[in-house]
Formats: structure tokens, C-alpha cells, sequence
């Protein structure tokens, strides 16, 4: 085939890919972004923009480097006071070498290798051997694939920075070290084989790396090729030959496989530029010589000098044209395939003047890339910047002409680099980074009207497609257009004068409108063509019943037997009934019964689901019925959302209904997101359950306003922000907005439509949008994901702080190491992709902290705080798989350390301290064992000791009860000699001491038991101190002791319990005699002072140790000193002192005086104010039993009361015999005597005898005292009977016992016989007393039980014995008989109790009860003498005179005449 043949072939196929591929070589609409100083930029002057391998885009600005991460400007510069090493933060070029650096020259013309890894600045300032590098000025950097950086200097030296072991950058000065490549260097290039050229001004070098040293690669003897040649250019083909190009013109050709070189003169003068282009020519460029193109293939060249042109550098781009910079203006495009050069020249902001320059030089101004869509973008010869229009054959202004008022941007470019997905970056001289986001054309947005004239023009309310496949789109102002094949054609039609806001076909191919306003239009074809309609409107008649309810249509559903739903705005539902050629309509107003009232008016959408039932949504819900049955009687069902169910309705307000083809049901809700129904086929009659998509589950707004279903089932819905797609299998959206070329405009309520070819249409308030879903391209490139930051407490982490977790940046770090204290951490995260970076959802994971991943939507940081010491790994991915090809994910470790206490040689060190404390431990349990058991022991044997005393004291009180009493007896009844009276004096004396130490042991155990109680009250202490100096008399006589008294006043009271204070001054009183040599004195001191009473005692004896003065008052403590053993006691009264003194809330100590003796000093508190109120002693006691009575000859009983026959019964039930006979022998001239020896046999002779009095002990075999006591008081028949309890159980919880099972009185032992003997007395006087009262007001009387004589009991059987005579009374044959009956009761046990009770028999005592009511009779002077004698039952008035006065000592005429006497 000839050249001119192929020639026509290549320009016949270059226009048909221009055809082609004319979509893909113009930019797409963008959508821009300015980032400046206020969005994080250190500086708005941009020098350098590039994009580093993991995807970062780095500036380098004015004011140091800039990295951003689509979120965030990250700023590395110097600043005052840092460590930084770099001196200028003017950044003029950037250049990505191996391993994680990036290589900066700075605006002085000096290179910094910066570590991303450690994020600092490491100057190339001095080589290997010391030389500095300070005066030079680098111009070049040239990184190579070893991951050497090579340098050029201005005085075209040579400089090469390699890496060693360390990571020290290993500097060796090429243009001093060696001799070939002395300033001399024109250019550095590495060819497919890794070896490094050196074009110099003396011959060509080369050099290749062998075991870490650069050696020269052509051959020892020759080591440079031409030397008599200059250098200037090297270039490669795909085959591995290597073109060198000099400055006279010749280009030289190497073999790497032969090492042969050949040469060719082809040019005049120094070569400016040389390319190898795709077809494998080689292009030259030379000074005033155009373009020359030189197929060393066939060793032939063609020149095109195009008027001696000058081109100082070339670019060819994907599709094989040449770019040329010019010496000048603009640039030159040359295509190959028409040998046509077109010069473009844009107009530029500001004219700069052309400089010339003494050599020819790419001042920088001139650049031409391509970016991954094959847009080829100039930045050109001294201004101007734009794209290659290949449709236009154009070089077109990208939003800059400055003639366009519109324009967005200056075109005098500083820097322009297109990323790896195709966003564009760019700075202009003003300032500033501007960043143009490219979209695939996935949308076609159409209008109705070009220049609408008004803003319903082109807003799509309707869309239809007929049964002839015509696409019917309408708007709001009322206009109908058709939409077939690619043409919009508008139906001539002025019947339709509203907006339209639904329209459908029915089965006879009629066309429905529903209208805002204007009702209800059907349009019938006029023609078979059906391109002319006859209109009939349908509207509401305020008259007419059975018109339209309203004429705001927004829905018109035909059901499955062609009848006709419509669903109005405000007036619910409408049924159209066509009968005998009439139109009529059925609604709320004439049918529809069950239809909800008030509700469900506002219908804004309707369909008829896979159950057959209409659907209508409407906003109070969702409403269905069945259409077959009859409109009268239809049965709607609501649905609406509850309240805390998730599976209910998302919201009540609905916009649209859809029913896909596998007979799912979608609703669309203004506000609550898309439903889908789970009800499956079949199960519609029951609740209706929803599964809700929100923006939680991905949409991109919770408003939908339609929906439709592309060929494989994924729907497709426009909400208020956007179109979303949701894939129904996966149930994941992706979303599409103007970041993914959709056209900007708000889209309408429930307008949209699918063609049977899979296109769907839109309806919008500007036009409508049309697609093709299966047709979508879904750009989709490598993601990477990345750590851009971490915080600790909220704060940067500094790695070059020592104490920092990093020791290299979070994003190249292979672990995090924290310590146990740094518990808040955040990690922030991003994919570096630039286009879309707030479209992306992310999900992270705490692996070994978290259960589960965490969806957070677009959010791009991670917090957590109390991390528990472990191991964790964070891992963070995106979950849009749409936007990628990959799933991009990234992890690092981190690791929590434990505190140093929970380290292995802390755990260890505890481990020891537990096993010694457990020793410890173990020692201190068997200790504490063996002093609780020794302990145990001593309470024991102190409890023993207790009991002793205390059962000792017990038995003691019965016999003390027969010392005291005959001893008493003896004085008053004998006569005694002097001699016998003092020895009667000192056996009473003694006999009361004895009492007063089993009291006092008693008291003892009270107070250990903490049962002890005060009965305070005011002591005059005076008196009452020297009253008790009469017990020492005789001791104090013996041993001739002077005992002073010296109160601070003559009368000094203290409120205190004066029992046990006796107890408290006899001991210390008792001490101090005791102790006291003969001939000495013991001083008594009473005083107040400072709110206390001080009562000290004063002795002259020995006293004890200082160290014994606390052990003194310890329990047994009975002295050491043994001399003093003749007058050792018990070892209990200064214990008990001590304790009653504390209870007084005072205090008692010992001191040992100066000279001799000791002082005991008792301080208590003045007044009564700290004591508790229910101490206080309210009345005092009159009787105590160690009282002295008076001669009982003077006062005994009186018994002149009682004959012999009718002596009171006493009952003595007493176990010790002797104390029995004595109590008998003392009363029986006064009582009938009756003895038992215990409780059992006292209960029965109680029981028989009747006592009148019972004197009882506590304690006795078989049956105690409180126990027959209980048995008595239970029993009608004795419950009557005083007791009195003779006990040595003295504690008052004893005596309260006894008493509240009724005991009339409780006297301890031991007693005094005299005081029983009134006791008695003054029981048997008050009796008497009480009944007599009662008697005497038998209509009144005061059912309050007596302190003493009558228990409750009693009481009751009083009143209701005298209740049932005053109902009798009347009846003359009321006796006794009829009394016992009433009482159940037998007739003695009645006679017994009732004369214990009254003294007198029951006859008796029914006689005393009628004569007191004749009394009462009497004197209300209404009755006569016999009325009132038979009222109170006497048969005869003269009997009833005689016993009258038989009882009042007149008869009832003079009483009768007396009363009435005025």
C-alpha cells in the first residue's frame, strides 16, 4: 500500500475517533473549589503543586510545604524557636523520590530531603567527606528508580544522594570527586537499563551501580564517548536504544545490547529539544529551524522550518499531536497526521513584555499534561491556560477569558496538576488553590421552554406514557407536550387553564388530568392518530352533591375493573360512576359512610396493591379499602406510625406509593424516609409491618418524592437533596447529586416515569432529568486509605517529643504505644480521593474492645477513652462500594501498657507481699485466735463470776429477809439490856451493809449489761454525804480518823440518781477510811465551778503507784502491796463507781497527792439539761424497803372491819418454809391463813379457797410465780384477786414483767414485815372504796380500770352483773338464779367473785342496786312510793318502805317530803 493511501486511511480513521471519543476529550461540567489561607493554606502563593504515591496532595506556598488529605491543610515549615533545619519556607519545586521522601528546592536554591515518615526537613549542606555544598545552587532534581536523587547545580555540577543502612542520606559531589564530570554536566539521564548518562560539554558519561558504588559503564579504557562533542539532550525508545542530541546537530544512537554507537548530522546548530514519539520517530527541535522529524528506523528525516520557527520544547499527548512551546506567546499544536501546525494564543489578564534571553531556555510559564479523561490542558507561553477542544480543534478559555464578565478565574497560571482521578488543581497569580471536580455526563437534563417566559413553564408536575408510546410531559402552567423518538412536540389544546398535577390512561385509551383548581379533564382522541383531543372537564358544584367533593386532583387510580379513583387534596376520596351516559361521583358527602371523618382528606398519591386494595397516601397516613365492595358500606383500614414501634409507619405525611414488580410495596413519606411493606402475599389483611431507609441506612435526605424500578429491581427515588439508587439485594444506596453531574435543580412530587427501554425520566421545577440506569458510568479508581492525624486528649501528638506514643507520623506507623494514663485518643481517617470526599461512609472497629464495627456515615475520626491495658488493633474501612475498585481498609496496632503497678515486677512484688502478708496474716489469725480464746476465756470465767455474785446476792435476799425482820422485831417488841441494845444496833448494821453489797453487786451487773436505768432527781448532797458518814462510825471511832466535811455552801444540790450515788460516795468513803492510818484525817470537798459539781475526798494514806492510778478502777483489782491484804475486797466497787459516775455523764479519777495520801475526785455535770427527760424522776418514792417503820403495835390493821368468820382470806404461796411461817405468823390474827409451797399447788388453792390476797415469790419449783400470776389473771373467776410478788429479782425489767401481767405490787427482798403489813392495808381500805363508789352511782358509772384493786377484767364483770340488773330490776321475780344464767357462770364460783368483789352476796348486792334506783325514782318527784317500789321490782310498797329505810335512815314518804321542800 503507498504513503498517500496510508495517509487517507489515518486522517479517515483520526476523524472517526475524533467522532468518537469527542465526549471523552472535553472537559465535563465541573464543579469548583477555592482553597485559601482561610481553609487551612499556610499561604495563598502556590508555587508547585504534585500528588505523592499514596494520594496526598502536597503545595508548596511562600510560607512552607502544605499536605492536604481532602479535609484538612497539614503545614511543615520553620518557625521561630523550633528545631526545624530548614532556613527558607519559600518552596520552589517538589519532587517524589523512593522511600516515603520527598525532595524540596527552596527559593535559594538549596534541597531539603523531607521525611513523611518523621515529618522533618534534612538539608543536603555536606558530603561524605566533609565538603560543603553550601556554595552551590542546585537547579535541578532528578530522582532515579534505585532511589538514588540526582542534583544539578547551576555551574553544572553533579550531586548524588543515596541512602544508606541508617537511613543517613550518603552525599557524594560528583562535579569535585570526579575528574570526568568537573562542572561540565548539560543533563542526567537513566534509560530502561537503570544507567545514568551524563551529556556534558566534553563527552558523554555513564555510570551503573554495582554493589552500592557507582562505577563507569563504558569501557576502562575509554570512559567517556566524543569528547569533542557538547551534549545537550538524551531521550529513549521503547526498544531500549538510547538518542543523544548535541549542540552541533548530531544525534547519536546507542545499542545496550552491541554497547555500539552511531551517529548522524542532521540539524545545524545546537538541539533545542529532542522526542521519541509513539510511532517511533524521533522529533528535534533547533534554534530558527522549525520541526524536524527523523525516522532512524529507514535513516531519513523531514524538516518543517515553518518560517524558521524557534521551539524550545515539545509534549505529545495520548492521541500522537506535538505540542511545541514557542519562543513566544500561546503554543503550537502539530498534528502528524495532517502536517498542520496551529498556533493558539489566548488573551492573558496582563501583557507581560517578552524578555529575551542570550540562550534559549523553558522559563517554567510553559506546561502541557493530560489527565485520566485524555483532556489535554496548556498552561501557555507566557500566560494563558485552557483545554483542547478536539470537536472545536480549539484551544478553548476553561472559565477564563477575561473578556467574559462570567469568568471565574484569572489564566496567568502559576501551577496546574491534574491528581489521579482527574481532579484538576490550579493556582493562579492571584492566589490561592483552585481544585475543578470532573463528572461523568450519567444525566440529560431537557426543558420544555428554552426562555421560559414564567416560572411554571418548565415545572413538570405529570408524566405519562400512552399506549402508543408517546411520553406525555406536563407542567404547571397548564401546557401538554410530547415527548417520541427524540422530539418535544406541545399539544395545541387552551381547554386545560390549570396546573397539572396527575394524569393517567384508562383502558379506552382516555387521558385523565387531575388539576389544581380546575377539576377533573378527560381528553378523548379525535382521530386514529390520536393527535387531537376533545376535553371534558369535570368540576365541583357547591349545589351538586354528586359532583367532584373538590377540584384540587392529585391522584387518579384506575382499578382492575376500570373504575376510576380520585384522590383530592382536601376533600378526601372520589369515586367516578358513569351510568346512561352520565357522569356522577361518589364521595364523603352522598356515600362512603365508614370513611374517616376529618381525617385522610389531604390525598397525595394512590395505587392499587398486590392485594387488589387501593392504597391512598395521604398525610394522616396510609388509608385502604377494597373497591368491590359496595361504597356504602366499605371498610377502611388507617395505618398510621405509633409512637416507640420501629416497625410502624416512618411518618404519617406520604408523597408517593409504589409497587415494584415482585409485588413489594415502597412508600415514599416527607420526612420519614422510604418504607418498604414486610407483609409478604397473603398476609395483607393483618398489621401492616415497615422496614424504614433514613439517612441513618444512607439516603441522602429523609423526603421522598417518587419512586420508580430500573429492569433488575433497584429503585430508583428523587428526595430533596438528589436522586437515590437503593440495590434491593443488598439493601445499600448510592446516591447522586451535582458532585456526580446532576444537573442543579429541585425535582417534583410524584412525577416520574420508566420507558420499556430502561429509561427514566424526572420530573424537576426546571425541565426534567433523563437517564439510562444500566448506561451509568460509576468512575471507579484504586482507594487508599490513610491516617492523616492522632490526638491525645484532644491535642496534636508532637512526634519529636520525646515522651510522644509516635516516633513516625500516625499514617506510617506500625503500631501506637500509649501509656495507661493517655485513656482519650482520637484517630482521624480519610480516603484520599478528592472528588466526592463527603459522599464516602466509613466504618471502624476496636478490634479486641469493640463487639461490633461502627457505621459513622462521613464521619472521619474515631475517639475512644478508657482503654483497659491489652493489645488492640484499629481497623477502619469505607462501606460505599460503589465509588472504588478496591474496599479500601487500613489497621494499625495499638498497644495500652499496663501502670507500672500492674507490671510483671510489680505483680511479682505483690505476689511476695501477698505471701508475707498471708504469713503475717496467718500469725496475727493464730494470735488473734489465741486471745480471743484467752479472751473468751476471761469473759467466761468474769460471766461465771457475774452469775455467781449475782445467783449468791439472789440467795442471799431470802435469808437477809429473815435477819432484817426479826432484828427489827426484837427492838421494837423486847426490852433489852444497854449492852444488848448495842449488840442489836451493830447486827442491824451490819445486816444493812450486807444489803447494800448485794445490791451493789447486783447494780454491778446491770451496768455491765448496759440494762441500767437512772431515776434522777434533785439531792441536796450535804445532808446527804454526812448522813452517810453514820455507817463509818464505829471504824472511824476505831482508828481515831478526823472526818471534815467543807462544802462550798451550806446547801449544794445536784440532780443525780441518789441510789447509786450512795453506792458511788459509800465506796469511795469506804476506800478511804479503810486505808487511812490511825490519828489522820480524810477530807470531804463540795464546790461548783465552771459548770460542774466536784466532790473530792481527801485521805492520808499510802495510796498507790502512779502507774496503778488507772488499774484501780479495773474490774477485780485488788492491790499489790501486801500489807494492805487484811483489807482486800471483791475488786468491784471502784469499777462500779467509775461506771455509775459515767452514766451521770461525769467522770472519776485518782490522783496521788504531793505528800501522802490520794485524792478522789468526782465531777459531774451541773444540772439536769444532759440527761435524758424519761430519767427524770417524776414523783418520789414514799416507801422504800430499808426504811425504818413505826412501831406496828400504833398501826396495826384494823380488823375491828371483820368478824372472826369473816376474816379476809391470805394466800402465801412461798417455797421456803421458814420465810413462809414467819410471813403466816405476822398476819394471822388478822387473815385466815392458806399456804402453798409452789405455783401449781397455789393456783389451786386459789382457785378453791377464793383468797381476798394472794402473796407470792418469784422464783419456785414445777410452776414460778409469774407463771400462776399469768393463770389467775386469765381465769374470770380469780382475775379479781390482788397479788402481791415477793421476789430477790430487783432489776426493773423484772419488776415490769410482773406487773404487766397484772402483780398489784412487787417488793424485792429483802423486806421489811411492817411495810407488807400496810401495803396490805391500804390494798384491802382502797377496795373497799372503789366498790362502794361504784355502787353508789350504779347509772354512772366511770369505766376507768382502778391503779390497783380492779383489773379490766373486773371491771367488766361489774358493769355487765349491774347491766343485767337494771334490766331486771322491774321484774319482781328476778333473782339470783337469774343472774348466774346471764352470767354463764356457776352459782358459787359467782357468789365468791361477786363478795370478794362488793363484800356482799349477790342477794344482797341486787337489793343495794334497785333501793339506789328507787332513790334516783324518788327524787325526780314524777312517781308515787308504790309506782317506784314496782318499777324497781318489790312486790309489796311496805317491804320496799322498811328496806328504805333500813338503808337510808328515813323512810321514803319524809324523804319524799324533804326533797320536794323548796
Amino acid at each position: 500500500m503507498s504513503k498517500k493511501n496510508n495517509k487517507v486511511i489515518g486522517v479517515m480513521m483520526l476523524i472517526l475517533l475524533i467522532n468518537v471519543f469527542h465526549g471523552l476529550t472535553q472537559p465535563r461540567e465541573p464543579r469548583f473549589k477555592t482553597y485559601s489561607t482561610e481553609s487551612g493554606l499556610s499561604h495563598n502563593g502556590v508555587a508547585c503543586i504534585i500528588e505523592d504515591a499514596e494520594g496526598f496532595i502536597w503545595f508548596g506556598t511562600w510560607d512552607g510545604l502544605n499536605r492536604y488529605d481532602g479535609n484538612d491543610f497539614v503545614v511543615y515549615k520553620s518557625q521561630p524557636g523550633d528545631r526545624s533545619t530548614l532556613k527558607n519556607n519559600k518552596i520552589r519545586d517538589i519532587v517524589e523520590g523512593k522511600r516515603e521522601y520527598l525532595w524540596i528546592r527552596t527559593f535559594d536554591k538549596k534541597v531539603y530531603r523531607f521525611d513523611k515518615r518523621k515529618e522533618e526537613f534534612l538539608p543536603i549542606i555536606t558530603t561524605d567527606k566533609g565538603e560543603s555544598l553550601e556554595h552551590l545552587f542546585v537547579a535541578k532534581i532528578i530522582p532515579t528508580a534505585n532511589g538514588d536523587v540526582w542534583l544539578t547545580t547551576e555551574e553544572n555540577g553533579v550531586i548524588c544522594v543515596s541512602e544508606s543502612d541508617n537511613g543517613a542520606p550518603h552525599v557524594v559531589n560528583y562535579g569535585t570527586e570526579s575528574p570526568y564530570l568537573e562542572d561540565n554536566v548539560n543533563f542526567i539521564f537513566e534509560d530502561n537499563g537503570h544507567r545514568i548518562w551524563f551529556g556534558t560539554t566534553g563527552g558523554l558519561r555513564c555510570l551503573i551501580k554495582e554493589n552500592n558504588t557507582y562505577v563507569p559503564h563504558l569501557t576502562s579504557a575509554i570512559p567517556s564517548y566524543g569528547a569533542m562533542l557538547n551534549f545537550t539532550k538524551a531521550t529513549a525508545d521503547k526498544e531500549g536504544s538510547v538518542f543523544f542530541a548535541t549542540s552541533e546537530g548530531i544525534v547519536l544512537q546507542y545499542e545496550p545490547a552491541t554497547k555500539a554507537f552511531s551517529q548522524k548530522s542532521i540539524l545545524k546548530g545546537r538541539i533545542l529539544d529532542m522526542l521519541i514519539s509513539k510511532t517511533g520517530k524521533l522529533y528535534l527541535t533547533a534554534e530558527n529551524q522549525g520541526l524536524t522529524i527523523y525516522d532512524y528506523r529507514n535513516a531519513s528525516y523531514q524538516q518543517y522550518t515553518n518560517g524558521h520557527a524557534t521551539y524550545l520544547s515539545m509534549y505529545e499527548d495520548r492521541s500522537g499531536n506535538i505540542w511545541l512551546e514557542p519562543e513566544r506567546d500561546g503554543v503550537v499544536l502539530y498534528e502528524p497526521t495532517s502536517n498542520i501546525f496551529r498556533p493558539f494564543v489566548h488573551k492573558k489578564d496582563h501583557n507581560l513584555p517578552f524578555m529575551p534571553r542570550g540562550t534559549f531556555e523553558n522559563d517554567g510559564s510553559f506546561k502541557v499534561f493530560e489527565d485520566v479523561n485524555n483532556v489535554v490542558w496548556v498552561c501557555m507561553k507566557w500566560g494563558g491556560f485552557g483545554y483542547y477542544d478536539k470537536g472545536k480543534n480549539d484551544l478553548s478559555y476553561f472559565y477564563n477569558n477575561p473578556e467574559d464578565k462570567n469568568r471565574l478565574f484569572s489564566n496567568n497560571l502559576v501551577a496546574a496538576y491534574s491528581d489521579k482521578k482527574g481532579v484538576l488543581w490550579f493556582c493562579t497569580r492571584n492566589g490561592g488553590v483552585h481544585k475543578a471536580t470532573f463528572f461523568s455526563d450519567n444525566f440529560k437534563h431537557g426543558r420544555l421552554v428554552d426562555t421560559a417566559p414564567g416560572r411554571f413553564d418548565n415545572e413538570i408536575r405529570a408524566l405519562l406514557r400512552d399506549s402508543d408510546g408517546k411520553v406525555w410531559l406536563t407542567n404547571k402552567h397548564g401546557d401538554i407536550y410530547f415527548h417520541k423518538n427524540g422530539n418535544l412536540k406541545r399539544l395545541e389544546n387552551d381547554q386545560i387553564p390549570g396546573s397539572i398535577y396527575c394524569i393517567t390512561e384508562d383502558r379506552n385509551k382516555n387521558i385523565w388530568i387531575g388539576t389544581k383548581g380546575y377539576g377533573l379533564v378527560k381528553l378523548m382522541p379525535e382521530n386514529e392518530q390520536r393527535t387531537k383531543y376533545h376535553a371534558t372537564r369535570y368540576e365541583n358544584d357547591p349545589n351538586d352533591i354528586a359532583s367532584l367533593s373538590s377540584n384540587q386532583i392529585y391522584s387518579i387510580t384506575e382499578d382492575h375493573k376500570g373504575r376510576l379513583w380520585i384522590g383530592t387534596f382536601q376533600k378526601g376520596l372520589n369515586l367516578l360512576v358513569e351510568e346512561s351516559g352520565e357522569v356522577r361521583f361518589k364521595n364523603v358527602y352522598n356515600s362512603f359512610k365508614n370513611y374517616p371523618k376529618r381525617t385522610f382528606n389531604v390525598i397525595r398519591h394512590s395505587i392499587q396493591g398486590p392485594d387488589n386494595r387501593i392504597w391512598l397516601g395521604t398525610t394522616d397516613g396510609l388509608l385502604r379499602f377494597d373497591p368491590d365492595e359496595s361504597p356504602d358500606n366499605m371498610k377502611f383500614i388507617p395505618t398510621v406510625k405509633v409512637a416507640g414501634d420501629k416497625h410502624s409507619l416512618g411518618n404519617n405525611d406520604i408523597m408517593y406509593l409504589f409497587r415494584s414488580k415482585s409485588q413489594e410495596v415502597w412508600i415514599g413519606t416527607f420526612g420519614g424516609g422510604l418504607n418498604k411493606v414486610m407483609n409478604k402475599a397473603g398476609q395483607f389483611d393483618t398489621n401492616l409491618k415497615f422496614m424504614a431507609f433514613t439517612k441513618e441506612q444512607g439516603l441522602p435526605n429523609d423526603i421522598i418524592l417518587s419512586i420508580t424500578e430500573e429492569s433488575n429491581g433497584n429503585l430508583w427515588m428523587t428526595t430533596e437533596n438528589g436522586i437515590a439508587m437503593l440495590d434491593v439485594k443488598t439493601q445499600e444506596f448510592r446516591n447522586y447529586s451535582t458532585y456526580n453531574g446532576l444537573p442543579r435543580t429541585d425535582f417534583s412530587e410524584a412525577a416520574c416515569l420508566q420507558l420499556p427501554n430502561g429509561e427514566i425520566f424526572f420530573g424537576c421545577m426546571d425541565g426534567y432529568i433523563s437517564f439510562y440506569p444500566d448506561k451509568i458510568v460509576n468512575e471507579k479508581f484504586p482507594g487508599n486509605m490513610v491516617f492523616t492525624e492522632m490526638q491525645i486528649y484532644n491535642k496534636d501528638i508532637d512526634i519529636t517529643d520525646p515522651k510522644s506514643p509516635l516516633k513516625t507520623s500516625v499514617n506510617y506507623a506500625d503500631e501506637i504505644v500509649l501509656s495507661h494514663d493517655e485513656d482519650v485518643i482520637t484517630i482521624a481517617y480519610t480516603v484520599l480521593d478528592y472528588r466526592f470526599p463527603d459522599d464516602i461512609s466509613y466504618a471502624y472497629i476496636l478490634e479486641g474492645y469493640d463487639k461490633e464495627w461502627h457505621n459513622v456515615k462521613n464521619q472521619k475520626q474515631a475517639t475512644y477513652t478508657k482503654i483497659p491495658p491489652g493489645r488492640y488493633t484499629f481497623r477502619v474501612k469505607t462501606v460505599n462500594s460503589g465509588h472504588f475498585e478496591n474496599v479500601p481498609e487500613k489497621s494499625i496496632s495499638i498497644i495500652v501498657k499496663k501502670p507500672w503497678w500492674l507490671s510483671n515486677w510489680a505483680i511479682l512484688c505483690y505476689i511476695i507481699l501477698a505471701i508475707c502478708a498471708l504469713e503475717i496474716a496467718r500469725r496475727i489469725v493464730f494470735t488473734m485466735i489465741k486471745l480471743k480464746h484467752k479472751i473468751t476465756v476471761e469473759k467466761k470465767m468474769t460471766e461465771l463470776k457475774m452469775q455467781f455474785f449475782t445467783n449468791i446476792s439472789h440467795e442471799l435476799r431470802t435469808p437477809l429477809t429473815l435477819l432484817v425482820n426479826p432484828l427489827l422485831k426484837l427492838k421494837q417488841t423486847e426490852t433489852l439490856s444497854e449492852k444488848g441494845a448495842k449488840y442489836l444496833d451493830v447486827a442491824n448494821k451490819n445486816t444493812n451493809r450486807m444489803v447494800r453489797f448485794v445490791n451493789q453487786l447486783l447494780d454491778f451487773r446491770k451496768i455491765q449489761a448496759r440494762k441500767a436505768e437512772l431515776h434522777i432527781e434533785k439531792v441536796e448532797l450535804v445532808a446527804f454525804i454526812c448522813q452517810l458518814l453514820d455507817n463509818f462510825e464505829d471504824l472511824v471511832e476505831d482508828k481515831n480518823v478526823n472526818i471534815k466535811v467543807i462544802p462550798s455552801a451550806p446547801e449544794v444540790y445536784a440532780w443525780c440518781d441518789k441510789d447509786k450515788m450512795d453506792i458511788v460516795f459509800f465506796n469511795i468513803i469506804s476506800n478511804a477510811v479503810k486505808f487511812s492510818p490511825k490519828d489522820s484525817d480524810i477530807t470531804i470537798r463540795i464546790e461548783k465551778n465552771r459548770g460542774y459539781l466536784y466532790i473530792q475526798v481527801v485521805d492520808e494514806g499510802e495510796g498507790v503507784a502512779e502507774d496503778q492510778l488507772d488499774a484501780i478502777f479495773e474490774l477485780y483489782y485488788e492491790g499489790g502491796d501486801r500489807q494492805h491484804k487484811a483489807f482486800k475486797g471483791t475488786g468491784i466497787g471502784l469499777a462500779l463507781s467509775k461506771d455509775i459516775v459515767e452514766l451521770h455523764k461525769g467522770t472519776l479519777r485518782a490522783e496521788k497527792n504531793r505528800q501522802i495520801g490520794m485524792t478522789f475526785t468526782i465531777a459531774l455535770p451541773d444540772g439536769k439539761a444532759h440527761f435524758d427527760p424519761a430519767d427524770l424522776k417524776k414523783e418520789p418514792v414514799a416507801l422504800c424497803e430499808d426504811e425504818v417503820y413505826p412501831n406496828s403495835a400504833s398501826e396495826s390493821l384494823d380488823t375491828t372491819m371483820f368478824t372472826d368468820k369473816d376474816l379476809p382470806k391470805l394466800l402465801l404461796v412461798e417455797d421456803n418454809p421458814e420465810l413462809r411461817r414467819f410471813i403466816a405468823n405476822e398476819f394471822r390474827t388478822v387473815y385466815h391463813i392458806y399456804e402453798a409451797s409452789n405455783g401449781k399447788e397455789g393456783y389451786k388453792m386459789a382457785v378453791d379457797v377464793m383468797p381476798d390476797v394472794v402473796i407470792s415469790d418469784v422464783m419456785m419449783p414445777e410452776v414460778s410465780g409469774i407463771e400462776m400470776l399469768e393463770k389467775l389473771k386469765s381465769d374470770a373467776s380469780t382475775s379479781h384477786i390482788p397479788i402481791i410478788l415477793l421476789t430477790a429479782k430487783s432489776t426493773i425489767e423484772d419488776q415490769i414483767k410482773g406487773l404487766s401481767y397484772g402483780a398489784d405490787f412487787y417488793i424485792t427482798k429483802p423486806f421489811h414485815i411492817d411495810y407488807v403489813r400496810y401495803l396490805l392495808r391500804n390494798l384491802m381500805k382502797s377496795r373497799q372504796k372503789i366498790v362502794a363508789d361504784m355502787l353508789a352511782k350504779p347509772t354512772v358509772l366511770k369505766l376507768e380500770p382502778s391503779e390497783v384493786v380492779i383489773t379490766s377484767k373486773d371491771e367488766a364483770f361489774l358493769i355487765e352483773v349491774i347491766q343485767i340488773i337494771e334490766n331486771g330490776m322491774s321484774d319482781t321475780s328476778f333473782n339470783i338464779d337469774t343472774a348466774v344464767n346471764a352470767m354463764a357462770m356457776g352459782r358459787t364460783t359467782f357468789y365468791k367473785k361477786l363478795k370478794s368483789l362488793t363484800n356482799m352476796s349477790p342477794v344482797e348486792f341486787i337489793r343495794d342496786i334497785r333501793l339506789k334506783r328507787a332513790k334516783q325514782l324518788l327524787d325526780t318527784g314524777e312517781l308515787t312510793i308504790t309506782e317506784v317500789a314496782y318499777k324497781v321490782g318489790f312486790n309489796s310498797s311496805g317491804y320496799f318502805s322498811t328496806c328504805f329505810k333500813e338503808m337510808y335512815e328515813i323512810s321514803p314518804s319524809d324523804y319524799l317530803k324533804k326533797s320536794n321542800k323548796p
